[in-house]
C-alpha cells in the first residue's frame, strides 16, 4: 500500500474523505520561524472537516454557524493526537507535525493547490460538498508525498454568490452576475483560468494549478479608449 494510501486510510477512519498532499515546493509558508522548526518536514497532508448545522440557534440570539457546534480547537486536539499515533505507528521512522489555528503553513491556498476547493471571493475556501463551512486541518512530514488533485476545480468565476445578499438573487435563487468573464490559459502547465473584470483590472492572477503569476498588461487597450 502506497503512503497516500495508508495517510488516506487513517483519515477515513476518523470519517475524513477530503484530503490531499503538497510537497514542500508547492506550499506557502506564513511563518518562517515556525517553519524552521519543524526542519525535514517536507510534504503537507491537508484535510477538510465539515460543520455545516442547521439547529436554530438558542435563545433566538444569531450564532455563527461554526460555533453552534463542539470548540474546534478541543477536537483538532484530539484529532490530531489520535492521527499522529496512528500515523508514527504506520511509520516508524518519520515524522510528523499536527496544527490548529497555528501552522505555519497557509492552509486555504494549499487546500485549493491540492484541489479541495477554490477561493472565493470572500476569501473563503469553497468545497464543492460542504460549501464554505469547513474547517481546514494540517499535518507536515517527513514522508515525501506527491501533489495530488481530488478532482479538477475551476478557478472562481466572480458570479458573485459567495459574497451577495438575498436580495440581489433572481427568482430562481441564483444570483445576477451582469459582468464579463475572461479566459486565459497559463503558458507553464496549460491550466484554463477565468476570471473577472475585477480581478483583470488588479493586474495579475494566480495559476491556481502551478501558481505561476499571470501578469495583464491594459496599457494598450486603455490608449485606443482614450484615442476614442
Amino acid at each position: 500500500m502506497e503512503n497516500t494510501q495508508i495517510i488516506r486510510a487513517a483519515l477515513k477512519a476518523e470519517g475524513i474523505t477530503e484530503c490531499g498532499f503538497l510537497p514542500r515546493a508547492h506550499f506557502r509558508v506564513l511563518n518562517e520561524r515556525l517553519m524552521q522548526r519543524c526542519d525535514g518536514l517536507q510534504s503537507a497532508v491537508v484535510f477538510l472537516i465539515p460543520y455545516r448545522c442547521d439547529a436554530s440557534p438558542k435563545d433566538g440570539l444569531n450564532i455563527s454557524l461554526y460555533a453552534r457546534v463542539k470548540d474546534y480547537h478541543a477536537y483538532f486536539a484530539a484529532l490530531s493526537e489520535r492521527l499522529l499515533a496512528a500515523l508514527r505507528s504506520s511509520f516508524p521512522d518519520e515524522r510528523f507535525a499536527g496544527f490548529c489555528d497555528h501552522s505555519p503553513i497557509d492552509e486555504k491556498d494549499a487546500a485549493a493547490r491540492c484541489g479541495l476547493g477554490v477561493l472565493g471571493r470572500n476569501s473563503l475556501l469553497i468545497n464543492p460538498t460542504y460549501g464554505s463551512f469547513v474547517f481546514i486541518g494540517s499535518l507536515l512530514t517527513s514522508l515525501s508525498l506527491s501533489e495530488n488533485r481530488s478532482y479538477t476545480a475551476e478557478l472562481c468565476c466572480g458570479c458573485g454568490r459567495c459574497y451577495s445578499d438575498d436580495e440581489d438573487e433572481d427568482d430562481d435563487g441564483e444570483p445576477e452576475y451582469d459582468g464579463v468573464i475572461y479566459d486565459a490559459t497559463c503558458p507553464v502547465c496549460g491550466e484554463e483560468i477565468s476570471f473577472d473584470e475585477d480581478t483583470l483590472a488588479e493586474g495579475s492572477i494566480e495559476c491556481p494549478n502551478c501558481g505561476e503569476k499571470l501578469e495583464f498588461d491594459l496599457g494598450d487597450d486603455d490608449k485606443d479608449e482614450d484615442k476614442e
